[in-house]
C-alpha cells in the first residue's frame, strides 16, 4: 500500500527538540571548553585545594573559582549520565532475555504476512508473556518486541497499524536517538529546560510514528482501536531504557490525532528560568575580578607544612 500525505504533517517535528538539545549542548560545552583552557593547574588547586587560604578568600581573589560553577556541575552529569546509560542499557537486555519465546504455529502464520506487508521481516520477536508488550528495542539493529498477549487482543487490523507504528521506530534508529536524548537529558540536568526537550522529543516521536502508520493504512481507526486496547494500567513494568515504547504518551497522541493540535511541551517557566541561569552564569564567569589563584607548588608547601605541623 502506497502511503499518501498525511493531514497531520507539519505539526510535529521531534528533530527540532533534537537540535535544540545539541545546541544546548554544544553551547554549555563551548563555555567549559573555554574555561578549560585557561590554567588547569590554578584550577586543580581549588580542587585539591590543600592551601592555607580560606574559602572566602578565594572566592573573593580567584576568578579560576567561579570556573567550578560549570565544569563541577557538568562534570557530575556526565559521569552520572554514563553510569545511567551502561546500567540501563544492560538491565533491558536482562529484561528480555527472561521472556522465553513464543512457538506457536498458528500464532506465527497469523502474523508473518502482516510483518511481511509492514517490512519488517527478521525485525519481530514474539514472547510469551501476561504482559501487554510492544516496542522496539536496539541500539544498533533495532528490533520489534510483541508479547503473545497483544496478539490475542488485536484484530489483524489494529496489529497491522501497531507494526507500521513501530516500524518507523525500526526504520529511524529511535533508540539510539533516545538514548542520546537521555544522555544529554542525565548531563545538563542543572537545567529545567533539559527535562521539557526530552519531553518533546519523545512526544514528538511517537506522534510522528503514529501518523506514519495512518499514512500506510489510510485511516486512524485501527491505530485508535488499538491504542484502546494497549493503554489500559499495568502493574509491570517495562525496560527503563533502549526502548522506544509504542503506547505511551497516549493522551497527547490522542489530542494530535482527534484535534490535529501542537501541544506546548517546553513551558515558558522552565525556558526562562534555563535562559537565566545561563547568562546569569556567563556573566558570572567573565566578569573580571582582581586577584590570582594560588598554584599547585603553593598548595603542595602548604599542604606539606601542615602535615609536618600534626606528625609533631
Amino acid at each position: 500500500m502506497k502511503n499518501r500525505p498525511s493531514k497531520f504533517s507539519g505539526l510535529w517535528r521531534p528533530e527540532w527538540a533534537l537540535w535544540a538539545f545539541l545546541g544546548t549542548t554544544v553551547f554549555v560545552g563551548s563555555i567549559a571548553g573555554t574555561l578549560l583552557g585557561g590554567s588547569m593547574e590554578s584550577l586543580l588547586a581549588v580542587v585539591v585545594t590543600f592551601c592555607q587560604r580560606s574559602i572566602n578568600e578565594a572566592l573573593a581573589h580567584s576568578p579560576d573559582m567561579r570556573s567550578l560553577l560549570l565544569l563541577v556541575p557538568l562534570s557530575i552529569g556526565i559521569v552520572f549520565a554514563t553510569l545511567e546509560s551502561v546500567s540501563n542499557v544492560i538491565s533491558t537486555r536482562r529484561w528480555m532475555i527472561s521472556f522465553p519465546a513464543n512457538d506457536d504455529a498458528s500464532l506465527h502464520a497469523r502474523l508473518y504476512p502482516i510483518i511481511k506487508s509492514c517490512q519488517l521481516e527478521g525485525k519481530v520477536s514474539v514472547v510469551n508473556s501476561d504482559r501487554t508488550l510492544v516496542f522496539t528495542h536496539g541500539i544498533f539493529k533495532p528490533r520489534v518486541c510483541l508479547s503473545s498477549e497483544v496478539l490475542n487482543k488485536l484484530e489483524d487490523s489494529e496489529l497491522t497499524a501497531v507494526l507500521w507504528h513501530e516500524a518507523y521506530h525500526v526504520n529511524a534508529y529511535d533508540p539510539l536517538k533516545l538514548l542520546l536524548v537521555a544522555f544529554l537529558k542525565r548531563m545538563l540536568f542543572f537545567l529545567p529546560l533539559a527535562i521539557d526537550l526530552s519531553n518533546a522529543f519523545v512526544v514528538g516521536k511517537e506522534v510522528a510514528a503514529d501518523q506514519h502508520a495512518i499514512n500506510a493504512m489510510g485511516t486512524a481507526r485501527p491505530l485508535l482501536g488499538a491504542l484502546r486496547k494497549l493503554t489500559a494500567p499495568s502493574k509491570h513494568s517495562k525496560p527503563r531504557f533502549a526502548v522506544v515504547s509504542g503506547f505511551e504518551l497516549v493522551e497527547a497522541r490522542l489530542m494530535a490525532l482527534h484535534d490535529q493540535k501542537r501541544i506546548s511541551l517546553v513551558s515558558r517557566h522552565s525556558l526562562g528560568t534555563s535562559i537565566v541561569g545561563l547568562l546569569a552564569l556567563i556573566v558570572i564567569i567573565w566578569l573580571p575580578l582582581p586577584g590570582h589563584m594560588a598554584s599547585l607548588a603553593e598548595c603542595s608547601q602548604a599542604g606539606g607544612s601542615i602535615l609536618e605541623h600534626f606528625s609533631l
